[in-house]
């Protein structure tokens, strides 16, 4: 079983700023994990996740960041797949399946790289509904929830399901999701 913990955490300088809710943050992943610091300065870090196997992958304002486990450097990521490559910027939330897979998704929609080293690609014209992204939460390869201004979007692995208006949700701002043990959000 694979453990993914995915934070939050604000803009940061010399040094991370410890959001409210550092203190319930799991053991797996804290904002002093070092290699947050050595992202470039004054890089706003939305959404980060640590992979069981010390892979650890960051969501920020100028673009999406890997570490490799055993690694203290960070690698941009520069997706491509078939005619699409993008440099995501403003990329809202990351976090791996249980598979391994990286998901992530900015403004030009969603990503994946599966853990063979393949990358997917969505946008709007691929069935995605919507595209104000907020947050991930990952759990089997085929259940995966994106949070968005105006509701949240499943993934079943082959189909996008949106979900918005008071038959699904509260109110449709979606400021984060999370999986219970069984993967329902």
């Amino acid at each position: 079983i694979a453990i993914c913990q995915p934070i939050k955490v604000g803009t940061f300088q010399a040094e991370v700023r410890m959001p409210s809710i550092a203190s319930q943050l799991p053991p797996a992943l804290t904002v002093e994990d070092a290699r947050l610091k050595r992202l470039p300065r004054g890089t706003e870090v939305r959404q980060a996740a640590k992979f069981s196997d010390g892979r650890l992958a960051a969501a920020t304002d100028i673009g999406l960041w890997l570490s490799p486990a055993g690694k203290s450097n960070w690698e941009l990521q520069t997706p491509q797949d078939g005619g699409k490559s993008w440099h995501p910027r403003d990329v809202r939330g990351v976090a791996f399946d249980a598979a391994g897979g990286l998901w992530f998704a900015s403004p030009q929609g969603i990503g994946h790289l599966a853990p063979g080293g393949k990358w997917s690609l969505w946008d709007t014209s691929d069935g995605i509904p919507f595209d104000d992204f907020t947050s991930i939460a990952a759990g089997a390869p085929d259940n995966i929830w994106f949070g968005t201004s105006a509701g949240a979007i499943h993934f079943d692995g082959k189909h996008w399901a949106y979900r918005q208006g008071k038959r699904w949700l509260a109110d449709d701002r979606v400021k984060e999701i999370r999986l219970d043990a069984q993967g329902d959000a």
